[in-house]
């Protein structure tokens, strides 16, 4: 008979599927962040290039515990990779990720405390940190916000920049000044969201707004993107005139 672990089975098996879920996240995010290089969006490909470091650095927790307590890490084992086609299905394939991770990690830490197994749930609840969305949120939201409140000093057909932290309208007014409303049916909110989709920027069209509601997990790098694609296609549409 084979020496009894250190660790509570149970324990280990969580935490090599914990493992498997980082693996498999940094094989995603290189892929990612390699087509954004490719498709010249410097500041994206860094931003999940992050990504994928930070969660190699989770994969090493991982398989340090798992040693503890005298487990073998399984680090042949990869779920399916979904690899996106577009920035938008990156982005959104990369959040909801994150959110099934998060809902993960804290049924793990869950589990661990239930074994009796403190340290683990210890170390599971630190990476859970890393990902701290309402943290996050509160974080990136303001510097966004300010640079698209920009857009009212820079862009003659933007009367104004509403909303809580990432979810935000932009208000397309026919004067500023006035503040007079556009004319109904005026094509100037879907030429820009146009001109932003032709960039890699999708936004939603709702009457004289546009709107954006970017994803919770977000980096501030991603969101200065963002902005300059947003910026770039005003500028366009506003020559065109």
């Amino acid at each position: 008979m084979g020496a009894a672990m250190k660790g509570h089975s149970k324990v280990i098996q969580i935490l090599n599927e914990r493992l498997a879920e980082e693996l498999t996240a940094i094989s995603q995010y290189m892929v990612h962040s390699e087509m954004c290089a490719n498709w010249g969006f410097a500041k994206l490909h860094e931003a999940i290039e992050k990504q994928a470091i930070d969660e190699m650095k989770h994969a090493e927790l991982h398989i340090g515990r798992i040693l503890f307590l005298e487990g073998s890490p399984t680090v042949s084992k990869l779920h399916k990779i979904r690899i996106g086609r577009t920035v938008e299905e990156i982005v959104s394939i990369d959040e909801g990720d994150e959110l099934d991770a998060i809902k993960a990690y804290n049924d793990s830490i869950a589990a661990c405390e239930a074994a009796g197994d403190n340290g683990s749930a210890d170390m599971l609840r630190k990476i859970l940190q890393d990902e701290d969305i309402p943290g996050h949120v509160a974080r990136v939201s303001v510097p966004f916000q300010q640079r698209l409140r920009g857009l009212v000093r820079r862009h003659p057909f933007v009367g104004d920049v509403r909303g809580r932290g990432l979810m935000l309208g932009v208000e397309m007014v026919a004067d500023p000044a006035t503040r007079t409303t556009l004319p109904k049916g005026s094509e100037l909110p879907a030429q820009v969201a146009r001109a932003a989709y032709r960039r890699g920027l999708m936004v939603r069209v709702s009457g004289p707004n546009l709107i954006l509601s970017p994803p919770l997990v977000i980096s501030a790098a991603e969101l200065d993107y963002l902005c300059d694609t947003l910026e770039a296609a005003f500028a366009e549409v506003a020559e065109a005139r």
